[in-house]
């Protein structure tokens, strides 16, 4: 009897699945869709090589973050919770949950430190922070969100935190770039105030890479633009994340998730997806400003 392909691929990724589940450095973790149709339709969080060979789905929420020793955080809801609490979740490297922490509203985005420390944005602009252990360690408000949304389903925010803790960035209202003192408790000078982004980074000295449109911009922490290049077909982007090798640089947008390379473009791997809500390596290696490439590309002229 000939098996539907759809079935003969759910059962093949079933394989996979029990034959790789451990996470290892340069791996990425990416919350989507498939291009393709499949039935059961199968959790949109899902582990690859840094090669892109599909090894495990992840029972956890769909927005997802490493710390620096490969423990996965998510927030999503608990299966222990009878009322569907929302929680942030921890997993370490061979998938097993560590911890299941209730919070306290709706959440929007996460962001986690090379220590481990989680930065939850909830829907009433109001970050909690919680410490490796999932203790609570502070909550402060957000400056320039945009306003919580009335649906059940919070709009999702695009926020980085740099590895010592200290820098958020993040997408505020009308998709400007916001940068915020997570240490001294007070917002930074805005930058890139002209432009409009879809999806942001941090970089390792307080700039970032941000999406907008067909282009990705790389700013140094005074704002001061010192690459870009153009992304791959299927703007808008929705997630990005950069690789253990800091030359290369991960880009989730509407139809693929692609591993390019920042000097050339070169695309050294790439899958379809569909929907993407986040992106994340383990052992993601952020470069700052001064290692990236000294000169912009050329703009092509009118009508060439």
């Amino acid at each position: 009897m000939r098996i539907p392909l759809v079935v003969a691929v759910v059962i093949g990724l079933a394989s996979v699945c029990a034959e790789a589940a451990d996470i290892v450095r340069g791996d990425v973790v990416r919350s989507a869709q498939f291009a393709a149709i499949l039935c059961p339709t199968p959790p949109p969080t899902a582990l690859y090589s840094g090669m892109l060979q599909f090894k495990n789905y992840l029972d956890s929420g769909d927005v997802v973050a490493f710390d620096s020793v490969g423990n996965l955080y998510s927030v999503g809801v608990g299966n222990l919770y009878s009322s569907n609490q929302l929680v942030l979740q921890s997993f370490d490297p061979s998938l097993t949950l560590i911890r299941s922490v209730p919070l306290p509203e709706a959440a929007s985005g996460l962001a986690v430190d090379a220590a481990g420390f989680s930065y939850v944005v909830g829907v009433s602009g109001t970050v909690h922070v919680y410490s490796p252990g999932g203790m609570l360690q502070r909550s402060f408000a957000l400056p320039n969100l945009p306003p919580a949304s009335a649906s059940a389903i919070p709009s999702p925010i695009s926020i980085d935190v740099t590895p010592n803790g200290c820098t958020l960035v993040y997408i505020g209202a009308d998709a400007s770039v916001n940068r915020y003192d997570a240490c001294a408790l007070m917002p930074l000078p805005p930058i890139a105030t002209d432009r409009h982004f879809d999806a942001i980074r941090a970089l390792s000295d307080g700039g970032f890479a941000g999406a907008t449109g067909d282009h990705i911009l790389f700013y140094d922490a005074s704002g001061r633009l010192v690459y870009q290049l153009l992304a791959p077909s299927g703007s808008p982007i929705g997630a990005m994340a950069f690789d253990v090798d800091p030359q290369y640089l991960w880009i989730a947008n509407q139809s693929s998730l692609v591993r390019m390379r920042i000097s050339d473009h070169a695309v050294a791997a790439q899958t379809d997806i569909r929907f993407p809500r986040a992106v994340a390596v383990f052992g993601e290696h952020r470069p700052d400003a001064t290692t990236l490439p000294t000169q912009l590309p050329k703009r092509r002229a009118a009508g060439h």
